[in-house]
């Protein structure tokens, strides 16, 4: 068999380019391609925009490698993308360089996921020795060098990408690029090649487990163990980043432990190709056992857009690891990969002292840091994490020889509790029936003020009564408020519903907007009407009513989202709207009620401040509650509630989430709670 390199004659161009190179290339060309993600962009604007290539080398094998990308894309669109076409915006090319790219984009896909190879089968320099297993990128195979006589894996990769042309030209121009690199705790890639209906992969032959199987066989691993291990992987992963190269695949599975006890990570240069494939397919979520392995260490910035992530994803999805090994189960977990996902958004960071008692605080502490949900938050570089870990591995306890100590001290403190609980137990269930009776009686036969003084006199406050009227007042030119640290992905069914007495003010204005990379939320229009907005990666646009905000009157506004229609309520009723076109961007995932500060949205003329007084702000997804008609139903909070802010219980400029969540509340520019007029 002869062997062909879907990169055609550059191949040599690209394998000469020194490594620094190489990876600007490939930086360039994700650039390009996340501009066709979000709109049409023009390649000579693009090429213009690129710093001064000094390396005409480099200059040539980027302008090609980039005029591919523009052909499958403008193909896709049925826009013009013809040799011609090319030939005029480029008259510097050779000809012929423009028509192997043209035949490389548009030649037949292949069907290579139904080639098995066999024992003894050669494949290009190498002989099939064994099959190894197989995953969510392929098969693997064990292999020899025929003339070297090296041991080596193979894998021959499968999947969409694996059938396009282009596609398959990026993944050997990036493997190429990861081929030049070396380090002690990285898997080395030999080769990629693309060999009649094959694309594979050639790295170094290890021979040893992987941390997910190690800890399957034996249950967590000791502290020092799980600590070196981690310490090892984040130092190949902080080489890997200082070249411009973002893993996006940590996880036990892709930490090969070797006999010598050296950590090799796996898969490097390949995570960004299966992620590509898996980006925006629904189904992937829930079905694809790769993606959901890889849920449960992803961190939420990278669930939202996977090939936006960078090193701080990384080190979010080693700390999920560390956990792991010292655990035996993932820090969040679900019943499939969407539950997951949301977990890592919003759930609060596991305690790992919880289920390992023996865990020094300090390890616990970075492992809290490194899966913040802020990437600021996290330690800044792997080397950062390599070096907190070397320095506790100093004082490491070995988890058997404290949980033996646990193990022995239980029981007996556990007796004595027992016994304190039977000798007590029943005289307080009777002094605290008699108690209970006594005041109920007195509640009941008693004035309100005398109430009141026996609950005082008792040194017991009695339960708060909430004032419906009570609010924070926006003044429709500055104020608003933020969930800090909100970073919730809008789910496929969401219901947002707000308590208001709407004053008169500029409109068009926000009341609640739900932002990320789909866009949901309530607004009044310059003529006052209620609307609901929604952007969701194929449409953007707005649906208003003819009813108008009722000026001085507390009404409760919902809106609700399923799949891709949306509903507008008020006050539980639902009202009918009319669509229009409107373009909408989001800069961060995050929730913001009352308006929108300066920048969030690309916006037309106007202030986008409510005013008025906002009461409730009720958030909630999956199982949606039935829209309620008024502000007190508003306090109930079904399993569904993904937030819940009483605004009559503030604290100067933040306020409180009532839900299991507990979510920070930052208001900008309101005074204390007041109650209507």
């Amino acid at each position: 068999m002869t062997t062909t390199d879907a990169g055609g004659d550059d191949r040599t161009a690209f394998d000469s380019l020194p490594p620094e190179e190489m990876v600007r290339v490939n930086q360039w060309c994700d650039k390009f391609e996340q501009l066709w993600r979000v709109a049409e962009p023009s390649l000579p604007t693009f090429i213009a925009s690129i710093d001064v290539v000094d390396s005409p080398p480099m200059r040539s094998v980027l302008c090609l490698e980039l005029i591919a990308i523009d052909i499958q894309h403008r193909h896709l669109r049925l826009l013009e993308c013809s040799a011609e076409h090319y030939r005029l915006l480029f008259p510097h090319l050779d000809r012929r360089e423009l028509d192997r790219v043209f035949a490389e984009v548009f030649s037949g896909p292949n069907d290579n996921a139904s080639s098995q190879l066999r024992p003894n089968q050669q494949l290009g320099d190498y002989v099939i020795k064994e099959r190894i297993g197989s995953g969510g990128m392929g098969v693997v195979y064990r292999g020899e060098h025929r003339l070297m006589g090296r041991q080596v894996a193979i894998k021959v990769l499968s999947g969409r990408s694996a059938n396009d042309r282009t596609s398959q030209r990026r993944f050997l121009r990036e493997v190429r690029s990861f081929a030049k690199l070396s380090h002690p705790n990285i898997i080395s890639a030999f080769d990629a090649r693309l060999e009649g209906e094959l694309l594979y992969l050639v790295t170094e032959w290890v021979q040893g487990e992987d941390l997910a199987q190690k800890v399957a066989r034996g249950g967590p691993l000791s502290v020092q163990d799980a600590m070196e291990y981690s310490r090892q992987a984040a130092l190949g992963l902080h080489y890997a980043h200082t070249q411009g190269i973002i893993h996006r695949d940590v996880k036990p599975g892709n930490l090969l432990l070797d006999p010598q006890g050296a950590i090799k990570v796996l898969d490097l240069g390949l995570s960004r190709w299966i992620l590509e494939e898996d980006e925006g397919s629904a189904e992937s979520l829930t079905k694809s056992m790769h993606l959901l392995g890889t849920a449960a260490y992803m961190s939420p910035e990278q669930a939202r857009s996977p090939l936006a992530s960078n090193q701080q994803s990384d080190v979010y999805s080693l700390g999920c690891t560390l956990y792991f090994l010292l655990t035996g189960t993932p820090p969040y977990t679900g019943a499939n990969a969407v539950d997951i996902l949301f977990s890592h958004a919003r759930d609060p960071v596991p305690d790992v002292r919880s289920s390992r008692e023996s865990v020094d605080v300090r390890t616990a502490d970075l492992i809290r840091s490194m899966l913040d949900k802020e990437p600021s938050q996290r330690p800044p570089t792997m080397a950062d994490v390599a070096q907190q870990l070397a320095g506790l591995l100093d004082h490491a306890i070995d988890a058997s020889d404290v949980e033996s100590a646990i193990a022995i001290e239980r029981p007996q403190s556990s007796i004595r509790y027992r016994r304190s609980i039977g000798k007590y137990a029943l005289r307080n269930y009777v002094l605290g029936g008699v108690l209970f009776a006594a005041i109920v009686f007195l509640i009941v036969m008693l004035d309100r003020p005398s109430t009141e003084r026996l609950f005082a006199a008792l040194g017991v406050a009695p339960a708060p009564t909430v004032d419906a009227n009570l609010g924070i007042t926006m003044n429709g030119q500055s104020s608003y408020g933020q969930i800090v640290g909100f970073d919730i992905p809008l789910p496929d069914s969401a219901l947002i519903e707000a308590s208001i007495t709407p004053y008169h003010g500029s409109g068009p204005a926000n009341l609640v907007t739900w932002t990320g990379d789909r866009i949901f939320g309530l607004f009044v229009d310059q003529q006052y009407r209620w609307g609901v907005s929604l952007a969701d990666g194929v449409d953007s646009y707005v649906e208003v009513s003819s009813e108008k905000a009722v000026l001085g009157q507390q009404q409760v506004i919902g809106a609700r989202y399923n799949g891709r229609t949306v509903e507008l309520f008020i006050d539980g009723r639902k009202v009918q709207t009319s669509r229009t076109a409107y373009s909408m961007v989001a800069n961060e995932t995050t929730l913001y009620f009352g308006g929108l500060p300066h920048g969030s949205l690309p916006l037309d003329q106007g202030t986008r401040f409510l005013a008025g007084k906002l009461h409730r702000l009720r958030i909630s997804t999956r199982g949606l509650p039935t829209p309620v008609a008024n502000t007190r139903d508003l306090l109930e909070m079904p399993e569904s509630t993904l937030a819940l802010i009483q605004f009559s219980e503030t604290n100067g400029s933040h306020a409180a989430d009532e839900s299991s969540h507990g979510w920070r509340v930052r208001l900008v520019d309101m005074p204390a709670p007041q109650t209507v007029p």
